[in-house]
């Protein structure tokens, strides 16, 4: 079997359960990474022929991939901000829009931007590592409520040769131990439980319940207790918050900072024009 030949099954298969440019990204990322080939070298060699051990392990991989089991967690790799990073499934995979949360950040803070960070939430570590990267004299730190996301955000960071403190913190039940953060940003859990129904199911199948759902009776629970903190001394007085949202709510979240203080807020919309993001400080 060729190369060709295996990309065709692994579309016909997937095409089964997601639309067919979906599919066919899939399978071109699951032919590189498990062929170690780039996109070029991809089809350049789309006539080789496969030994019957790539054969094999490419058939099991699709039926994982046909199990709705997200290809990242295949291979436990995601890309984000240039970065090949570790995912598994004790960590969200980077989304686009989390990217434009960085730039967004990254914009207003300016390379020379030397103050103090604090990510809550970090899971892969993907936010703290692509501001450390683009902000070399900030000083970052990260928490997560999970020890196994923990481990795969500090791989990443010494991957990426990141310098990043790293400390378990459970906000809805104690506020971080480190104060006066110059910076604020958080991806938290935002999408109602009661929603979990109509999501695909390569999210609620595989991806962690912890890091992407909040009771269906309290949605704005992350983002209250983070104002909160922030309000307490987690933030300077001079210092800024940023969190991504869901997209209907980021007008509600806007309010639960104002709520809590905050009297210049920020809505921006991600690429697709969707409410995304929220930025929020004491002062103009």
């Amino acid at each position: 079997m060729t190369i060709t030949e295996m990309a065709a099954y692994m579309q016909q298969r997937l095409s089964e359960i997601y639309d067919k440019e979906e599919a066919s990204a899939i399978v071109k990322w699951a032919l590189q990474e498990a062929l170690a080939l780039d996109a070029l070298q991809l089809q350049l060699q789309k006539q080789k022929l496969l030994t019957e051990e790539q054969e094999r392990h490419l058939a099991k991989i699709t039926e994982r991939l046909c199990r709705y089991e997200p290809v990242q967690y295949v291979f436990q790799r995601a890309y984000f901000m240039g970065m090949k990073l570790m995912v598994t499934p004790a960590t969200l995979i980077p989304r686009p829009e989390t990217e434009e949360l960085v730039q967004w950040i990254v914009e207003n803070c300016g390379i020379n931007f030397d103050g103090r960070i604090l990510d809550i939430g970090t899971g892969s570590g993907c936010i703290a590592i692509a501001l450390k990267r683009a902000l070399p004299k900030a000083q970052l730190y990260a928490c997560d409520v999970c020890e196994n996301a923990l481990y795969v955000a500090n791989q990443n960071a010494l991957e990426q040769n990141t310098k990043i403190e790293f400390f378990r913190c459970d906000i809805l039940n104690e506020m971080p131990p480190h104060t006066g953060f110059d910076l604020v940003v958080s991806n938290p859990p935002y999408i109602p439980l009661d929603e979990k129904e109509s999501l695909h199911p390569n999210l609620t199948l595989y991806e962690p319940h912890l890091a992407l759902f909040t009771p269906a009776t309290s949605p704005m629970i992350f983002y209250e207790h983070i104002a909160s903190y922030c309000s307490e001394g987690l933030l300077s007085d001079k210092g800024t918050v940023y969190v991504e949202a869901h997209f209907q709510r980021a007008r509600e979240v806007a309010d639960t900072f104002v709520k809590k203080g905050f009297s210049n807020l920020d809505i921006k919309t991600d690429i697709q024009g969707k409410a995304r993001m929220v930025k929020a400080s004491f002062k103009p």
